[in-house]
């Protein structure tokens, strides 16, 4: 692959990072998510891979139980809708 290529790819990378970050801070997904349990980012946001816009959260619990599946999903309505760009 050409170096201009990689170096666009790597900017891209890096601006979808920076974008990803900014979105979890303004949604304050760490806070809503502490809720539950210890919220961590997984994916490529957390390996910085990010190709295109997408951003995943796993949650740790101490203790897991049924009621807590899904209830980030069910608590969605509260997060604005849109495109982020």
């Amino acid at each position: 692959m050409p170096d201009h290529l990689d170096e666009e790819l790597s900017q891209r990378q890096a601006e979808l990072q920076e974008e990803a970050g900014t979105v979890t801070a303004d949604l304050r997904l760490v806070q809503a998510l502490s809720a539950v349990g210890e919220p961590m980012t997984v994916g490529s946001a957390a390996l910085g891979l990010m190709v295109w816009r997408d951003r995943c959260s796993t949650i740790t619990c101490a203790r897991p139980s049924s009621s807590h599946s899904g209830c980030s999903g069910g608590q969605a309505d509260q997060f604005p809708t849109g495109n982020a760009g």
